[in-house]
This record gives structure tokens, sequence and C-alpha cells, in this order.
């Protein structure tokens, strides 16, 4: 049988003294654990039923994406089961995992940009302006992917 369940991860303290929320996966007796970006102290977290009590100070919000997650991890193995075939844990967490986006990397710099603008942050979108405009030109107005981006790339000045 197959679950999925929300844990606080007391077994690694962040520097902050919190502990990771994360999502738990088993199937066939085996488990695998998803951090979800998220923390709590122990006093912050309601264990019986393995959310966040009202002391934490995201208490609604980060309630609401948790019950989304395991929402999203209950229609991945709903989904599996359905197709018959057989899949294991790490199939079902690799499913859950955000894809990578396939935004090009100048396309990315000019979206920050506007985005800093936006937010009144013009020196930081200056200085990504600058940049970009570098990159462009050693580039020679040749985008690429995040994937093509390596040093490499860089040092060799391939295109």
């Amino acid at each position: 049988m197959e679950s999925a369940k929300i844990l606080l991860f007391t077994h690694n303290k962040l520097n902050d003294g919190s502990n990771p929320i994360v999502l738990q996966i088993i199937k066939d007796r085996k488990r695998k654990l998803m951090s979800l970006g998220h923390s709590s102290t122990t006093t912050q977290w309601d264990e019986e039923n393995n959310k966040p009590n009202k002391t934490h100070p995201n208490y609604k919000d980060l309630n609401l994406l948790l019950q989304k997650k395991i929402y999203e991890a209950n229609n991945v193995i709903i989904e599996l089961d359905e197709k018959g075939d057989p899949y294991t844990v790490e199939d079902v967490i690799y499913k859950l995992k955000p894809k990578i986006s396939s935004k090009t990397v100048f396309k990315y710099t000019e979206d920050l940009i506007k985005k800093l603008e936006k937010t009144g942050k013009i020196g930081n979108s200056k200085v990504y302006e600058a940049t970009l405009s570098a990159l462009k030109k050693f580039r020679k107005e040749v985008d690429l992917t995040f994937n093509q981006l390596s040093y490499r790339v860089i040092k060799d000045q391939r295109f």
C-alpha cells in the first residue's frame, strides 16, 4: 500500500534551530523523503496531525501548501496505479519534483530585471542589465538554455 504523509523531520536541525518539513512517500515498505523547502520548530508543530499549529508565523499559508502537496502526491500515486505498470517510490518523487524551466538565460535575466524594477530595486536591476549586456556581447547575441550554460562554454567560448 502506498502512502503520502507530511512530517517534521526532527532528525535534522537547520542553522536557525528549526527542522525541515518533508513529504514522506512509502511504497512496498520503502520510504523516501522530499524536502518541501519550509521548516518549523517542534513547538510550532502539531505532531498528532502532522501540520503547523497556530503559533507558527505562516500557519494558514503553510497549511494550505501542505494540503496541496499531499493532494498532488496522492494524485501521482493514483495516476501511476491506474497505469497498471510497476513503479517505485523514486518514480513518485520524480513526478512530484518541479520541472526545470525551458526559459533561456537572456529571457530569465530580462524577466528578473523587470521584477527588480517593479519592486523598486533599481540598483540591482542596473547590475543585471550590465551583466546581460556583457553576456549578449560575449555570446554575439546567441541565447542559450540553462542546460547549455557551463563553465566550459564560458571558458572555451564555445557556441
